[in-house]
């Protein structure tokens, strides 16, 4: 079977940036190597191979596409190290029949993913390692040392973890600077502003808000569940 013969790191990264979770490809079945047992291999006109995991097919290999099918599907990961497009069908006949409970469990932020490019979890990952070690021109550096609130650099901290809490929503491990980070952020910030003379150019309801979201996303991160109903729509500050 031919599923694309793989790129250089620096091309992968390109061409892993330029795809968006949940991107319709259309693809052709090459390969079925163990029905009902390990996925399909899908050729989507692309430099790397795509694949479905037999976690999203249903029960019944008889459902599967075949090898030549040519069906629609969507882009469900690619991994930063290996060189492979995660897939899942679009076509409903083809996907598993629990998969509305799989995503609820170990995807649950999935409909807010969509649309947002593939390598958006690492950059929000990135940020937050900048924030959280007060490297220059980060919101926290300027909060502790001048008394600053950027509102612009708060905005792209609270967007940032609020990715970090659903990529880490259904899973038990979590780096220790990031814990701490959350921790450190949620204890320190309301510390820091509070004294009456802190400068608050904007009405004190923002700060008051902006203080709550920290608060919320330190509560979800930590639990592993929003405080709010699914569905909630996290506005920006």
């Amino acid at each position: 079977m031919s599923v694309g013969s793989g790129v250089g790191e620096a091309e992968w990264a390109r061409l892993r940036g330029e795809l968006c979770l949940g991107q319709v490809l259309t693809g052709t079945v090459v390969g079925v190597p163990r029905p009902g047992a390990i996925g399909i291999f899908v050729d989507v006109g692309l430099p790397v191979g795509g694949f479905v995991d037999v976690l999203l097919l249903p029960r019944d290999e008889e459902r599967w596409p075949a090898e030549g099918d040519v069906a629609e599907f969507e882009v469900w990961w690619a991994d930063e190290h290996r060189q492979q497009v995660r897939l899942k069908p679009t076509d409903p006949a083809l996907l598993a029949e629990d998969f509305d409970e799989y995503v609820a469990r170990w995807r649950p932020a999935w409909p807010s993913l969509v649309g947002r490019p593939i390598d958006h979890v690492e950059k929000a990952i990135e940020l937050l390692k900048r924030e959280f070690a007060a490297e220059e021109g980060s919101f926290l550096l300027r909060l502790r040392c001048d008394l600053t609130w950027d509102r612009a650099a708060f905005t792209r901290l609270e967007r940032a973890m609020r990715i970090a809490c659903a990529h880490y929503q259904a899973s038990d491990e979590v780096d220790r600077w990031l814990a701490d980070g959350f921790y450190e952020l949620a204890t320190a910030v309301p510390s820091w502003t509070a004294h009456p003379d802190f400068p608050r150019p904007t009405p004190d309801t923002y700060y008051e808000e902006c203080l709550e979201r920290i608060g919320d996303l330190a509560d979800w991160f930590f639990r592993g569940e929003s405080n709010y109903v699914e569905g909630h729509v996290w506005t920006d500050l």
